[in-house]
């Protein structure tokens, strides 16, 4: 997981408190697109994919035989990975 350091709390059980809320994937909007996200982490993504390409959303990769196609859900202050 990659996230906005401004938006986590500092303390160790903060940030935990934090994780679990932001991974309970409540915000209401799509979590494949990253115009969800800051511009930070929008541009993260847009360089990561270069390597890691998309499994879903606007930038999915085409290629079905890329073993490194890449699952995100991106949410405003977080883009979590799950690489397989």
């Amino acid at each position: 997981m990659v996230f906005n350091k401004a938006a986590a709390p500092k303390t160790r059980a903060e940030f935990m408190q934090w994780y679990e809320v932001q991974t309970e994937w409540t915000e209401e909007h799509s979590y494949d697109d990253p115009t969800n996200t800051s511009a930070e982490l929008r541009n993260w993504f847009m360089e990561v994919i270069q390597t890691f390409p998309a499994m879903n959303g606007s930038f999915a990769s085409e290629d079905e035989d890329n073993i490194c196609v890449t699952d995100y859900s991106i949410g405003k202050d977080i883009i979590y990975v799950s690489i397989a």
